[in-house]
């Protein structure tokens, strides 16, 4: 198998200035656990993952399952070209 097979394309990314609450939603919506961060430019400047993102954003289910704040079930998902 190769990466092609298995990444999400187009690539879902966030610019710099992409809040928080922005950056967990995309995670959400999309079911991705990782946002590459752009420049203006489209550069890549950076990554962030739900590990980078602070523990405030995190609330635990009803199940018990931690999750991040606003997330109906499944794990997190990412954001569009230059957020």
């Amino acid at each position: 198998m190769l990466v092609r097979e298995a990444m999400t394309s187009p690539a879902i990314t966030i610019g710099a200035e992409t809040t928080i609450r922005e950056a967990v939603a995309l995670l959400d919506q999309h079911k991705i656990t990782i946002l590459p961060v752009v420049g203006p430019a489209g550069e890549l400047i950076g990554i962030v993952s739900e590990a980078d993102l602070p523990t405030q954003a995190m609330t635990g289910g009803s199940d018990g399952v931690a999750r991040f704040a606003g997330e109906g079930g499944a794990r997190a998902g990412a954001a569009g070209p230059g957020g």
